[in-house]
């Protein structure tokens, strides 16, 4: 069971016409009921004769998670439009509330300001309808594992950073695996970034936090940001031509990476003071 909250709920909003994906959903999400105490809702557990209506809006106020199944049909809904989402995105604003949105189907995800500002589990021009079998399931052990997480050991208003840590870690692993000499990773959150690079021989990783050479006045980094920095393990610029920089060596296991991934996050949230639920930009050069 979950303790420090009484917020263990995860609420799943979805359109009655992906009822198949909400299914499949469920298979990944068992496991999290059975062995963590994990309440995960739908409006498929509404008893006939009840006042669904109070039902819903109860099961959103509990919910410390909330799993968004998105498509035409899902925003053409009034109904998720005008009743489920407002609170649901009040409370991820207000006291950290994690949003998942999954793509189901090719929609205007992108052009809904409300919700493409929050990072969506998988990328929005790769819909989970035109995706194979395998990449479907793949993407459900992601959301189930980000749950997990956002849940195990963590604080229900931490999950925001549980799921940008799985976005860099993926993206960090994807670098190391898949890249060369020079191949570079760059996280943004619009003027900051902390980029990644393979050092020539692909034994040594470099991470690099911006530092005020490159930041425009209006976000420069003060004194006690810099301290953080450097605080954080981090190299002083050697001058006005470089980044905050620290050195990691390479292992087969790249059982350090996880730590790499919160770190980052951390300078996110805690040096740059982006909001939460901001949207990081991957850029990966391979």
């Amino acid at each position: 069971m979950i303790t420090g909250s009484d917020k263990n709920n995860v609420f799943i909003s979805y359109s009655h016409r992906e009822s198949k994906y909400l299914e499949r959903l469920r298979v990944h999400l068992r496991p999290l009921e059975r062995e963590h105490g994990i309440v995960i809702w739908d409006d498929t557990m509404i008893k006939v004769g009840t006042n669904w209506r109070e039902i819903i809006s109860s099961e959103i106020s509990k919910a410390g998670v909330a799993i968004l199944l998105v498509s035409a049909d899902f925003l053409a809904s009034d109904f998720i439009v005008n009743n489920e989402l407002p609170p649901l995105l009040k409370a991820s604003e207000e006291i950290g509330v994690l949003i998942l949105s999954v793509i189901i189907g090719p929609c205007r995800f992108q052009q809904t300001e409300s919700l493409s500002k929050f990072q969506a589990v998988n990328d929005p021009s790769k819909p989970l309808a035109n995706l194979p079998v395998a990449e479907r399931e793949r993407i459900w052990v992601k959301v189930a594992e980000s749950v997990e997480a956002a849940f195990k050991g963590r604080k229900v208003e931490d999950g925001w950073a549980v799921a940008n840590e799985r976005l860099v870690l993926d993206s960090l692993i994807r670098l190391i695996q898949d890249g060369g000499d020079s191949s570079f990773l760059i996280i943004a959150v619009g003027d900051y970034y902390v980029q990644f690079l393979l050092l020539p021989g692909a034994s040594m990783l470099l991470c690099e936090v911006i530092s005020n050479s490159y930041l425009p006045e209006t976000s420069k980094l003060s004194n006690e940001d810099i301290n953080n920095i450097i605080g954080m393990g981090f190299s002083k610029p050697e001058d006005d031509q470089s980044n905050f920089s620290r050195d990691y060596t390479l292992d087969k296991e790249l059982s350090f990476l996880p730590e790499v991934a919160t770190l980052v996050i951390k300078v996110f949230s805690d040096v740059y003071k982006v909001s939460k639920n901001s949207k990081y930009e991957i850029t990966l050069g391979i």
